[in-house]
Order: structure tokens, then sequence, then C-alpha cells
């Protein structure tokens, strides 16, 4: 019986080696893994980058008329812009302060 357990756990420390040994066999693969798919990610990056700044450069010009033809179209039907709408809602939240101090001054007298 004694020899069975000396021998069981003989297995089980060798079984605990080779999963220590796979263990650090996989993280050195994951870090590789890591490392290869960073440098790809990081070229790919990089081209999308220049490409864009590319494209700004190659077609600012057309983009700014664009702009400038949508926002004439978009004056002349009454649409409001998105900094005008930021604005209304700045002015909105101060009424609504305002409003509030004030009924909190008027309960309180």
């Amino acid at each position: 019986m004694s020899s069975l357990l000396k021998d069981f756990a003989i297995l089980l420390y060798s079984a605990g080696d080779k999963i220590d040994e796979k263990a650090a066999e996989f993280k050195r693969m994951r870090r590789e893994r890591y490392k290869e798919f960073d440098e790809k990610f990081s070229s790919f990056k990089d081209d999308l980058k220049s490409k864009s700044e590319e494209f700004k450069e190659k077609y600012s010009n057309d983009l700014d008329k664009i702009k400038e033809k949508v926002n004439e179209a978009v004056k002349d039907y009454s649409f409001a812009s998105k900094k005008e709408v930021d604005e209304l809602k700045s002015m909105i939240l101060d009424l609504t302060n305002k409003v509030d101090s004030m009924s909190n001054n008027s309960q309180k007298k």
C-alpha cells in the first residue's frame, strides 16, 4: 500500500512538472502571438492613419465645399446645427436651475 502511495505521489509530482512545462510553453507562445499581433496591428494603424491624412489632404477643399453647400441648404429649411442645439440645451439647463433655485427660495420663506 505504501509503495502504491509513493508511486502515486511520484506520478502526481511528475504530472505537476509536465503541467508547469506546458503552462510555460503556452505562456511563451501566447507572448509571441501577442507580439506578432501587436506589430501587425500597429502597422495597420499606421497605414490607416497615413491613408486618412492623404485623403484629407487630397479632398479637403472638396469636403469644405460640400460642408458649405450643406450648411446653406440646411439654413434654407431652418434646421438647427449641432452647435445651436447644444447652445439651446445649455440655456434650458440654466433656466431650469434658476427656476429651481427660485422655487427653493420661495418655499423657504
